[in-house]
């Protein structure tokens, strides 16, 4: 299942400017970019690490790791 979390990251590197893509996302986050492509299509439950960065930046609400997408195709 996608989360919000998961839908948000996405939104949040194609809004960039340029678009970052998952791997240069990962790179910025200090993250790897299997664990970036993991929280974006759901494979995965986001682990602390990568909450931990998604918080910090702002880029997604403690909430957002547990609900389902808003937008599944987002």
């Amino acid at each position: 299942m996608v989360t919000e979390a998961g839908r948000k990251l996405r939104a949040w590197r194609k809004s960039q400017k340029p678009p970052l893509s998952a791997h240069d996302a990962a790179r910025w986050l200090g993250l790897s970019f299997m664990s970036v492509y993991r929280v974006e299509t759901g494979t995965r439950p986001a682990g602390g690490k990568i909450m931990r960065s998604l918080l910090q930046r702002e880029i997604c609400a403690p909430g957002d790791f547990d609900i389902p997408a808003s937008d599944e195709a987002a």
